[in-house]
């Protein structure tokens, strides 16, 4: 069975992002940078959280064992995860009482929301065996 990136379940949008994890130091030799997610992560959650005001930063929460909750106001919740230098941020109804409300927020404020978190790869498809299939925008 192949693999792809997770992202929340019911989610009602997900963004892409692809990014790198080598560099090529000054002697040519390539190095992994082992904090490349971790800034990647901040500045997704810095940017978010500072271009929607009511998002509030969450800790410790998971959705299945791949996917890290890490914003939320009282209609959504983001989740975001990696696999092999693909990054996934997705939205959620967090309060099904306003889910109305919820995927109309995430309707109007979508192509900011891409924007903000730097989406530059939309799935087209998924093969049989799980294999995602990306195209760059």
């Amino acid at each position: 069975m192949g693999r792809s990136v997770d992202y929340l379940s019911n989610a009602l949008r997900v963004a892409y992002v692809t990014y790198e994890d080598t560099y090529e130091d000054e002697d040519g030799e390539v190095v992994i940078d082992e904090m490349a997610f971790d800034d990647l992560f901040s500045n997704i959650e810095w940017e978010l959280s500072g271009a929607f005001h009511s998002l509030n930063v969450v800790r410790d929460e998971w959705d299945g064992r791949e996917t890290r909750i890490f914003l939320r106001n009282r209609l959504v919740e983001f989740g975001i995860s990696e696999y092999c230098g693909l990054v996934s941020v997705s939205v959620r109804v967090y309060d099904e009482d306003y889910s109305g409300l919820a995927e109309s927020w995430v309707n109007k404020n979508w192509t900011k929301i891409e924007e903000v978190v730097g989406a530059n790869v939309r799935k087209v498809g998924t093969f049989s065996n799980g294999c995602g299939v990306y195209e760059s925008i």
